[in-house]
């Protein structure tokens, strides 16, 4: 086609408009017209030109964007007409907006972004027909998600304490403890921790709490855990007999009469009872700034004891000793000492019995000597060495080939020989004398 003909006459119309549309996209078209009526037809029009084109798209609609950790994700509704949409970023709203991508679909992640810092966004559509108008602007501040909330709280009781642990949140940097007094009410942040574990000391025997905790990160904070109940109270007081596992024959024994999570006990009347046909009593003593103001003998093999503290520096709290009782061990076997009752008081209004499950007591296993002669066995000849010996201090007998001395008290006497006739009586690899 060139200016100024010749010309094709392509349709004769009765308005003053045509469309033409047999033509292609991106050609130079030249047009005339000219008007007819019953005596011919006119000369032609000036000389018009065009070049016929793809409309150029409409702006995307519905833009919007959500952040994320130094991203920001955009997406908006798609436009038939468009192959491809411009994505334009500024750092003010409605400012210079600069091309950072082009996308052929409706999404667009940008993560060149800073978190905090707020960026503003438009999308234009481009098609063959060129660039059409900005969408809405939208505007967002990149930031670190939120941690998700702690899982599997849980709550330990102690006595005015309350210790809380739970799973740890890889992306939390520190975490709010919250308490309340109602089951789901209002809770008040009571301390934040970088740990997944906090022990809560400003707290009441005998009051019940509600606890939850969330995580917290540069994103902000994140959900409450699970709720937990606990009730801190103090332990129940014990009594507890504390000595050797182990014993020889003729060994002294020291049993421990201790108290365990004791506030403020000044004093105690203690019943203790213990094995007499394995143990025989030595004596008694009050541990460090403890007196024995009562001792007296119940019945066989059952004493009591009433103690006091000497002043407030030496009352029990926590655990404390509160008596040394010594033994000689006479006979092999097991043997108990036993707390059958014990009753407390403290420094202003508490008196009260322990419990019998909260008395404890102690096994101890006596174990024999080696025989005389180191044979083996016991049998008459060990107690004919021991007879020689009778009377002697044990360090002039032939230690280096008899264990003459049976109990262990430094000399051979009727406790060592009675030892021996019993060993030979329950000798059964010995041959009776019928």
């Amino acid at each position: 086609m060139i200016a100024g003909g010749p010309y094709t006459t392509l349709a004769t119309v009765t308005s003053p408009s045509y469309i033409d549309n047999d033509v292609t996209n991106g050609t130079c078209y030249y047009y005339v017209v000219s008007a007819l009526n019953s005596t011919g037809e006119s000369k032609n029009s000036n000389e018009a030109s065009a070049i016929p084109q793809v409309a150029k798209p409409e702006a995307p609609t519905s833009l919007i964007a959500n952040s994320g950790n130094a991203e920001v994700i955009l997406s908006w509704n798609k436009v038939n007409t468009a192959t491809s949409y411009n994505v334009k970023r500024a750092g003010t709203s409605n400012g210079d907006y600069t091309t950072i991508a082009t996308t052929s679909t409706a999404i667009y992640t940008d993560n060149n972004v800073t978190n905090g810092i707020t960026y503003y966004y438009v999308v234009s559509a481009v098609n063959a027909g060129g660039e059409g108008a900005n969408s809405n602007e939208v505007s967002v501040t990149p930031q670190v998600a939120k941690p998700e909330a702690p899982t599997s709280l849980i709550a330990n009781s102690g006595n005015s304490e309350v210790t809380l642990s739970w799973n740890k949140v890889d992306t939390a940097t520190s975490y709010n403890v919250k308490r309340a007094t109602t089951p789901g009410g209002d809770y008040t942040t009571i301390a934040t921790t970088s740990e997944a574990i906090y022990t809560d000391n400003k707290v009441t025997n005998g009051m019940t709490y509600y606890y939850v905790v969330s995580a917290v990160n540069a994103g902000g904070e994140g959900a409450n855990s699970n709720e937990v109940s606990v009730t801190p109270k103090n332990p129940a007081v014990t009594l507890e007999v504390t000595s050797v596992d182990k014993s020889k024959l003729g060994d002294e024994i020291t049993a421990g009469i201790v108290i365990h999570n004791a506030d403020k006990i000044c004093a105690e009347d203690l019943k203790i009872s213990f094995d007499t046909t394995k143990l025989q009593f030595v004596s008694a003593e009050g541990a460090d700034g403890i007196k024995i103001y009562k001792e007296a003998d119940m019945e066989t093999g059952i004493k009591r004891y009433i103690t006091a503290s000497l002043g407030k520096a030496n009352a029990a709290n926590g655990d404390k000793i509160l008596l040394k009782l010594k033994f000689k061990a006479i006979v092999k076997g097991e043997a108990k000492i036993d707390i059958t009752n014990g009753r407390i008081a403290d420094n202003s209004t508490l008196e009260m019995d322990v419990e019998e499950k909260n008395c404890g007591e102690k096994i101890i296993l006596i174990e024999g000597v080696k025989d005389v002669n180191r044979s083996g066995e016991y049998t008459l000849l060990d107690l004919g060495i021991d007879a020689w010996y009778y009377g002697d201090v044990a360090s002039a007998t032939d230690t280096l080939q008899y264990n003459a001395d049976q109990d262990g008290n430094g000399t051979i006497d009727d406790v060592d020989l009675s030892q021996i006739v019993m060993e030979i009586i329950n000798n059964t690899n010995y041959p009776v004398n019928n």
